[in-house]
């Protein structure tokens, strides 16, 4: 609830001109099992590659993608500046695909320094 109207406030749209705030996270490596589960949970949801889960796990660790989840909010930090946690779910994701080997002309960083935007949520 708002304090200034006591209307609800819809996260998804500017509230008096300011857009909410969006944090990145890496997907961590290894990943944690809260990490694979949001992973399963938002491809459950969209309907689409569930079962490469797995495949994007391993070309994130070999560095063949690189995978963020968005979060509402800002995240909270540790005293040492490293990032703890963000302060809410993950709202989506996106990845870009470095070497996308079935379709060289979508994503050849090695060879044309182009990646592919992939797996939007």
């Amino acid at each position: 609830m708002s304090t200034l109207t006591n209307q609800p406030v819809d996260m998804l749209t500017s509230y008096m001109g300011v857009p909410p705030t969006l944090f990145y996270r890496a997907l961590s490596m290894p990943p944690s099992p809260s990490d694979v589960k949001t992973l399963h949970d938002m491809r459950v949801a969209c309907g689409w590659y569930l079962d490469r889960v797995p495949r994007w796990i391993q070309e994130v660790a070999s560095n063949k993608r690189f995978l963020w989840f968005i979060h509402f909010g800002a995240p909270t930090y540790s005293p040492g500046g490293a990032i703890v946690t963000p302060q809410g779910p993950a709202i989506g994701m996106v990845s870009l695909y470095l070497e996308n080997p079935e379709d060289p002309s979508l994503a050849s960083y090695s060879a044309t320094s182009r990646v592919e935007i992939t797996s939007l949520f």
